[in-house]
């Protein structure tokens, strides 16, 4: 007698290896695979339908939603089953009570805290998460951020002792299970850490094991350039890098796009283990903050603050911000303000400006977009997310063509998020891959699966076979769609018939169970 017999179905792990089969599930694990006859105690027939291993969202920011009292159900209704934390240089830990401010400033990346007391260290960020009601599993990464602000940061490359503790930290952190380490280079304190910082770090993974994921420096018109510091770094120090959310940002660098692809398949021909993350949309999502130049975020929102109530001081910002500096990713040039959104804010007074580009508000407004944006700012404390369409949809097509691209939801939880946070792995087997055809169904499965299990060390997910772990998604191909939109962000996905994680089944048809069988994996 099994738990559950998933029976009729037609089992997919990825090219050349799809067949109808029925798929026996005992306890946590995949026990039979085949054409069986045996008894269960919960059958599910799903004739005409595939039955694939569980998603792997491969760039989360869902590390503070996660301890929230009740579930988020945004990655499970997309067929995700397993999610990578700790993206962009920004962890749910390790910090201090005087790097909390470091923490709270993140609120627009990696949204708020669900529970009221401060954990601080690993250790207790996961007793806090094995006590939360989680529905999918959690795979941590360090973020760069936190060691650097542990460790007393400075603009420049930091002293021998500051890096020795930022090493010693993530020393520690390794040790605690995490899977590597990010960095977020375009975000303070990121941004002002030179590469010898990041190699050194890079070097401590090689000792202990782990990927490199990073937000590189730019993703326009300096794409090539910081493509080429991530990939100098993971070949000097001899670790896996993960490219987070690669696109081709502002109408200008579009064309870049099959440069960058070159770049990695020439790391990866020398024996590098480089790939990249991708959501699929032409709209990416940040904080506000992130339009400001690089010096007017050092030291994070008290120095912002502080500038922002110095007449001189913001007229330089407000130059810096209209004439871009040599190598600064300046968005409000390589975008356009008409095609920077305000998605959320954090006073109700200002909710009007949701949905609304830039361009709009001022015009309604009679006021210059700079000048707005900085007012804004200092209105809501920093706290303002925005999502601007800065990619052409035959890049994004482009890179979505390579298995080697896995898909990542990189959703900022909030109030009005990017759809991405609940649409992006539908979307992609929706729209691309049944109706515009960018690769089998086949192909789509093990990028979503096995591939990012292999990069993540997941030895026993990512694959449908007795032993593995049955973390399990149940999809009809022909009706499979994201309903998230940029209006009402937050709608289920369709066609998603049946999710199990870690043998329970979590989602069936579009309503949640109540089981909350989400683990911790820490390293081995």
């Amino acid at each position: 007698m099994v738990d559950i017999l998933i029976s009729g179905g037609t089992v997919v792990n990825g090219p050349g290896q799809s067949r109808k089969a029925d798929l026996a599930i005992a306890g946590e694990q995949i026990v039979l695979l085949g054409d069986l006859k045996v008894q269960a105690r919960t059958v599910i027939e799903v004739s005409g339908k595939v039955v694939a291993p569980g998603f792997i969202d491969t760039h989360s920011h869902a590390d503070f939603i996660l301890t929230h009292r009740r579930p988020f159900l945004g990655k499970v209704t997309q067929g995700v089953t397993t999610e990578v934390i700790g993206n962009c240089g920004i962890s749910a830990a390790p910090y201090e009570p005087k790097t909390l401010p470091y923490i709270r400033e993140h609120g627009p990346l990696i949204g708020q805290k669900g529970r009221v007391q401060h954990w601080f260290t690993w250790e207790k960020y996961f007793e806090v998460l094995k006590e939360s009601p989680l529905v999918t599993n959690i795979v941590p990464l360090v973020g760069h951020g936190n060691l650097k602000k542990l460790a007393g940061s400075v603009r420049t490359l930091d002293s021998q002792e500051r890096l020795k503790l930022m090493k010693q930290l993530l020393r520690k952190s390794l040790e605690q299970g995490v899977h590597g380490f990010s960095t977020g280079l375009i975000y303070d304190p990121g941004i002002f850490s030179p590469t010898e910082e990041i190699l050194a770090l890079a070097r401590v993974l090689n000792e202990c094991g782990g990927v490199y994921a990073s937000h590189i420096r730019g993703e326009g018109e300096t794409l090539l350039q910081a493509l080429e510091e991530a990939i100098s770094i993971g070949r000097q120090a001899g670790v896996p890098v993960q490219i987070s959310h690669l696109k081709a940002a502002g109408p200008a660098n579009w064309h870049q796009t099959e440069a960058a692809l070159k770049l990695i398949e020439k790391a990866r021909t020398s024996g590098l283990e480089v790939s990249y993350d991708q959501y699929p949309y032409t709209a990416a999502s940040t904080s506000l903050t992130a339009l400001l130049p690089p010096r007017a975020k050092e030291g994070g929102w008290s120095t912002i603050r502080q500038l922002l109530r110095d007449s001189e001081r913001r007229k330089k910002v407000k130059e810096e911000m209209q004439q871009g500096l040599p190598g600064w990713e300046n968005y409000s040039q390589s975008v356009g303000w008409e095609k920077i959104i305000i998605s959320q804010v954090r006073t109700k007074k200002n909710r009007w400006l949701e949905g609304l580009t830039v361009t709009e508000i001022c015009r309604r407004l009679k006021k210059e977009p700079v000048d707005f944006v900085l007012e804004l700012l200092e209105e809501e404390k920093g706290a303002v997310s925005i999502i601007y369409f800065s990619m052409s949809e035959t890049s994004v097509e482009t890179l979505l063509r390579e298995t080697i691209g896995f898909i990542g939801t990189d959703g900022l939880p909030s109030r009005r998020p990017h759809p991405r946070l609940w649409g992006s792995f539908t979307r992609f087997l929706g729209h691309y891959v049944r109706e515009k055809k960018l690769m089998s169904l086949e192909q789509a499965i093990e990028k979503m699966s096995r591939l990012p299990a292999a990069k993540f060390g997941l030895k026993d997910r990512g694959e449908l076979a007795p032993g593995r772990v049955a973390d399990i998604v149940v999809f009809d191909p022909e009706r499979v769609k994201d309903a998230a939109t940029f209006q009402e962000p937050a709608k289920p996905s369709e066609g998603i018939d049946l999710v199990l994680v870690n043998g329970k089944i979590v989602l069936r048809g579009k309503h949640f169970t109540g089981a909350t069988p989400g683990k911790l994996i820490l390293r081995r």
